[in-house]
C-alpha cells in the first residue's frame, strides 16, 4: 500500500452512531466497535479524453486550480454519483472544453493519487480516445488558464499534472507514433 493512502484520511469518527472507535481490520476498511459499521475505501471513478486534431496536436489544458496548478491536463473528470462514465466524458468534456462528442472509444485506465483539501484519494481512471462533431465550439472553462493543441514530439510528461495522465498520455504516443525498431 502506497504511503500516501491512509484510512485515516478519509475520517476518523464514525458516520452512523458518531463514535470516534474505528479499528482498521486491512489496508482497506474501517471498523467501529461501538456500532459494528464497516467503511470500505474504494477508488472514486474518473475519466479523461484524449482528443487530437492531426494537423495541431493533442489537446490539453493548462490547469489554473490546485492540484496541477500550472500544469497540462487532459479534458476530464470525476463520475458523479449516479453518472455513467460515458455520461461523465461527454459532460466534463463540455464543460471544460465546449466540445460535444461525436465519437469516443476506451483506450486504457490507470491508477491515480488525488490529493485535495489535504486528503489523498485512489482513483480509477479511464480514458477514452475522443473525437468532437465539431470545433467551432471549443472554449477554456474556467478551470483552465488555456486550452491549447501540443504537437505529439513536443509533448513534455513532466509538464503533466497527474501520474494517470502521463501514463495514459504516453501510451497514447506508442500507440499512435511508435518508436522506431532498428535491426
Amino acid at each position: 500500500m502506497s504511503p500516501l493512502i491512509s484510512s485515516e484520511n478519509v475520517f476518523q469518527f464514525c458516520p452512523r452512531c458518531g463514535a470516534k472507535a474505528f479499528t482498521q481490520p486491512d489496508h482497506r476498511r474501517r471498523k467501529c466497535t461501538l456500532c459494528g459499521f464497516e467503511h470500505f475505501i474504494n477508488a472514486a471513478s474518473a475519466v479523461g479524453a484524449l482528443i487530437e486534431r492531426p494537423e495541431h496536436g493533442l489537446l490539453l489544458l493548462n490547469r489554473a486550480n490546485d492540484p496541477g496548478r500550472g500544469l497540462f491536463g487532459l479534458p476530464g473528470g470525476f463520475v458523479d454519483p449516479g453518472e455513467t462514465v460515458e455520461e461523465a466524458l461527454e459532460r466534463e468534456v463540455a464543460e471544460e472544453t465546449g466540445l460535444t462528442l461525436a465519437k469516443y472509444t476506451y483506450f486504457m485506465s490507470a491508477v491515480n493519487y488525488y490529493s485535495y483539501g489535504g486528503v489523498t484519494y485512489t482513483t480509477a481512471d479511464l480514458f477514452f480516445i475522443a473525437q468532437p462533431l465539431s470545433w467551432e465550439t471549443l472554449a477554456p472553462c474556467k478551470e483552465s488558464q488555456a486550452l491549447l493543441f501540443v504537437p505529439r514530439s513536443e509533448l513534455a510528461l513532466e509538464k503533466i499534472a497527474f501520474p494517470s495522465l502521463k501514463t495514459a498520455v504516453n501510451a497514447y504516443l506508442q500507440k499512435i507514433n511508435p518508436p522506431s525498431q532498428t535491426r
